[in-house]
């Protein structure tokens, strides 16, 4: 009797692992699969981000009963998270619009004059400032066509600007409303504040 339940133990423990190694492969054959289709444009990213998950779904056993139970789940536990992100950016663009960072950028602008070192800490420094929506492309459309004609008057090459621009990037995407930080904690399902408390001692040296 006792060797019929460690066989059985043994058993179910052997269906768990090739059910979670099953689920493994589907995820990554899917997240490949995503990166094709986006690269290739073959569809329009919502239509890639929604359909071809709900086909991996499908293709693990899950019924439609499951997967609308996931989705219902998951938006329960995204929900303060999206309401947080949509706010920020609503927010700092708002006052991107109304011109809140103009006089910032501008003043760093002039200080760099035509000095390399100067203006590498201004792009810095007016990254940091623009990036204080979390959201990439803000930045980017802010801090590029500022900087751009200053790089090319001084003969300095486009890629050095973006790669000097992940730096600050890098560190405020760990702002509580930055997209890495809140998807780090709606996976990891706890709150973005209390996630970052516990990653200041890291920020704090940057």
């Amino acid at each position: 009797m006792r060797g019929c339940r460690t066989h059985l133990k043994r058993s179910v423990h052997f269906k768990r692992e090739r059910g979670a190694v099953m689920l493994s492969a589907i995820g990554f054959i899917l997240m490949i699969v995503l990166m094709i289709v986006l690269i290739k444009s073959w569809v329009s990213p919502p239509v890639a981000f929604i359909g071809l998950p709900l086909v991996a779904a499908l293709a693990a056993g899950f019924s439609i009963a499951d997967i609308g139970g996931f989705i219902e789940s998951g938006m329960d536990s995204m929900l303060s998270t999206a309401v947080l992100f949509v706010f920020s950016i609503s927010y700092f663009t708002l006052m991107d619009e109304t011109g809140l960072f103009d006089p910032i950028i501008s003043a760093l602008t002039k200080k760099a004059g035509g000095k390399v070192g100067m203006v590498v800490i201004a792009l810095l420094l007016t990254t940091f400032v623009a990036h204080l929506d979390g959201s990439g492309a803000t930045t980017f459309l802010i801090v590029v066509p500022a900087f751009l004609p200053i790089f090319r008057r001084l003969g300095l090459r486009r890629e050095s600007l973006l790669a000097m621009m992940c730096g600050p990037y890098a560190v405020m995407n760990i702002l509580p409303w930055g997209g890495p930080t809140m998807r780090a904690a709606t996976v990891a399902g706890i709150e973005t504040g209390d996630m970052y408390a516990f990653i200041i001692p890291g920020v704090v040296p940057f």
